[in-house]
């Protein structure tokens, strides 16, 4: 399964931090998730993602990656942020989370159920469902739903 609508983001040169410190855990993600993090310059310190190697590790580091490079990190568990960026260059990224196919049951994402049991109110009914947050795909493109799944 694949977040239908990646993040694209700015980090503005000589602006302070747009995101504070974080775990996707603490917004409800299951725990299942994985994070691809691709900046679209060049990025190392500052104008960087900042992530712990894992979780409760706190030894937090950039990101150092080149254009286009993907990062995978588990998002879910290790506390990730921005930090002021005191470059000259404004970092534009775009991010998104996967469930691998094998975790997908295991994620409680195919009857819909809420995750923990709790409902993402700022988001309506569809938060963490498939076919609805996450798409599903196939060799031969996405499945739109679960009679297309059930019938490969």
């Amino acid at each position: 399964a694949f977040e239908k609508e990646p993040n694209i983001r700015v980090h503005f040169a000589q602006q302070k931090a747009p995101v504070s410190a974080h775990c996707d855990a603490d917004h409800f993600h299951t725990p299942f998730e994985v994070n691809f993090w691709v900046p679209l310059i060049d990025v190392d310190g500052s104008e960087s993602l900042w992530a712990e190697s894992r979780p409760g590790a706190g030894d937090y580091h950039a990101f150092e990656a080149r254009y286009g490079e993907a990062v995978r990190f588990y998002g879910n568990g290790c506390q990730h942020f921005t930090v002021d960026n005191a470059t000259q260059r404004t970092r534009v990224s775009f991010d998104a989370r996967v469930v691998r196919g094998s975790d997908v049951a295991h994620a409680g994402l195919v009857e819909g159920r809420s995750i923990r049991g709790l409902k993402f109110l700022t988001e309506g009914p569809s938060r963490f469902r498939l076919f609805g947050y996450y798409g599903v795909m196939a060799a031969d493109g996405e499945l739109l739903d679960a009679d297309a799944c059930l019938a490969r």
